[in-house]
């Protein structure tokens, strides 16, 4: 017996329910990243992400049965009214939007969601001392923001009651947010998680302990948190009449749509376990104890066939399968700081050698069950900008064409060129695809050495450009290509979303002009210049999407996940634990 199934059957002999959870409605989750803070601001990885979710809304949201994905009023009464020169986005607040009952409020009970909470949340994205990680959702977007900023961070103490011209309140449930320019991803932006809404009697209250004590509107509060393991939710009591949200459409299936203007949440708790390595959580979910998980895709075989349908002892069992099209872009970066593979001289044709050496669909067959789409450029499927008949000219493998040009680099077959450095999170099957990347290099003369970091360690090392090559996947924050374009905006570089350091003045021109522009013919035409300029630069190789598997038991429903939020939580239901 394979030692995998010896631990199933050792998992199952011992497997037991919490005593404290017979009789209630408690959906069991998993995370591959341990959560880093509960401070909005912070929000920069998908288990951080999805912790703050239950705790913590943003003014918006997705409509959870609805594809495309459509926006709708989460904290607001209604979607914002927008002047006809697009500058100004007028909002209404929800009148029963309140948060949570906690100390920090006078009496101990939660008040209403104000107008001036939500600006002192985004000021708290100006603030250097709060780290914020999203600031570069609001820079040179709002009138008088950036400079507030500048001034308030130079001052002996930041004030956040000094005004900001482009925000104006009108009364405790209106305001308005005055822009620069036009910014049609402003709406997008008020749905990510950087800008859910909290207080500021409970970050007063808690100071530098408020990363760790989230109080929010959300349908959930934070009960337990035991780092590196799990965490508890139960259910907030004073949660506003939120409801199921109706289908507009006939194609969402009937089991989804069943729920429909129900009262949420269902459940009565979460409780989210960290599994940053793939193994146990997938034991774990076999014998019940998680509800639901993303499949890891080592074992995406075990799960399912060729023809993606489910194997009969998984039907047998109650298990169910949700696939889900990402917004992806998982690639192999390069530092175009770094004197070796940076640049626009020799480093940009060893860069295309680099590139033409690496088989990527190998590393599909071998840790994702074939179950990426590469494609060319960093607009991914389904995005204006995207051409799914493009080819990457330097798309491996091509070793006649890697060859040719890492001699064009000055380096035949490899010849004084110093071994290279690929820095990689040393979880799930990085450690392996890393050592896979360096069997395909050697067959052109290029030395690799891999380096394996925690993902604080990478992140950190990514942010101060001391890394030479990375592996990155980045799901983007809404469904517009702006979002992955920006990641090669020059003033965006590390720490920033540019994590390549790329910088080209002739593509930041045109990023300056879309990144203004309403969707159009036009704008998708400019997309795909800066696109065509990123593939002729190469500051990455090997770009594709993942499609996403998740398997959930028998005792869950209304199960639609998706990666770009994660305030659809509220909607997912149990049954009730049994001794």
């Amino acid at each position: 017996m394979r030692p995998w199934l010896l631990a199933l059957v050792a998992l199952a002999a011992c497997k037991r329910v919490d005593s404290a959870e017979v009789g209630k409605k408690v959906f069991h989750f998993a995370v591959r990243s341990q959560i880093a803070s509960f401070d909005p601001v912070h929000a920069s990885d998908e288990g951080t992400s999805i912790a703050q979710a239950l705790v913590y809304e943003p003014l918006l949201q997705y409509d959870y049965l609805e594809r495309p994905l459509v926006l709708r009023p989460l904290l607001l009464a209604a979607m914002p009214e927008v002047s006809e020169d697009q500058l100004e986005y007028t909002f209404t607040l929800a009148p029963d939007a309140r948060f949570a009952d906690h100390e920090a409020f006078a009496g101990g009970v939660g008040r209403t969601v104000t107008s001036t909470d939500v600006v002192y949340s985004f000021k708290r994205m100006a603030d250097p001392a709060n780290t914020p990680k999203g600031w570069w959702v609001f820079s040179e977007r709002i009138v008088g923001f950036d400079a507030y900023k500048k001034a308030q961070s130079a001052a002996e103490r930041f004030d956040y009651e000094a005004p900001v011209e482009g925000f104006v309140i009108h009364d405790e449930r209106r305001f308005t947010i005055r822009l620069t320019a036009p910014y049609p991803q402003l709406l997008y932006v008020l749905a990510m998680p950087y800008t859910a809404v909290v207080a500021k009697e409970v970050v007063e209250h808690y100071g530098e302990r408020f990363a760790r004590n989230p109080v929010g509107t959300g349908p959930f509060r934070l009960a337990r948190w035991a780092p590196g393991v799990e965490l508890d939710f139960v259910k907030n009591p004073t949660y506003r009449d939120a409801r199921y949200p109706t289908p507009t459409s006939d194609d969402v299936p009937s089991e989804l749509a069943a729920a429909a203007g129900q009262r949420v949440p269902f459940l009565d708790g979460v409780r989210l376990h960290i599994y940053p390595q793939e193994q146990p959580m997938w034991l774990k979910w076999r014998v019940g104890d998680l509800d639901a998980i993303l499949v890891p895709s080592d074992y995406q075989t075990a799960l399912f066939d060729r023809s993606q349908t489910l194997r009969p002892q998984f039907v047998e069992d109650g298990v169910s399968m949700y696939a889900y099209e990402r917004i992806d872009f998982v690639l192999r970066g390069v530092n175009m700081l770094d004197p070796i593979v940076g640049g626009f001289g020799r480093g940009k044709e060893l860069r295309k050698a680099l590139a033409a050496a690496y088989d990527v669909e190998e590393i599909g067959r071998a840790f994702y069950d074939d179950s990426i789409t590469p494609y060319a450029g960093p607009i991914p499927p389904g995005l204006a900008g995207h051409d799914p008949e493009l080819r990457e000219p330097y798309r491996g493998p091509n070793l006649p064409l890697a060859k040719a040009l890492l001699a064009e680099a000055g380096y035949p077959n490899g010849e004084g060129l110093p071994p290279l450095e690929i820095s990689l999170y040393r979880g799930g099957s990085s450690p392996e695809q890393g050592e896979m990347l360096r069997r395909q290099w050697s067959k052109i003369g290029v030395e690799l050495d891999v380096k394996l970091y925690s993902w604080p360690e990478l992140s950190r090392r990514v942010a101060q450009k001391q890394v030479q090559l990375f592996a990155l996947a980045w799901n983007s924050d809404y469904p517009d290509a702006e979002n992955n374009l920006a990641m090669f905006y020059g003033p965006n570089e590390a720490p920033g979303s540019n994590h390549f350091n790329y910088a080209r003045a002739e593509y930041d021109r045109l990023y300056e002009r879309v990144r203004v522009m309403s969707p159009s013919d036009e704008r998708t035409k400019l997309y795909e210049a800066m696109r065509d300029m990123v593939i002729e630069d190469a500051p990455y190789f090997g770009g594709f999407a993942r499609k996403r598997y998740y398997a959930y038991n028998r005792r869950v429903s209304n199960f639609r996940p998706d990666e770009t939020w994660w305030t659809w939580l509220k909607y997912v239901d149990v049954e009730a634990r049994r001794p």
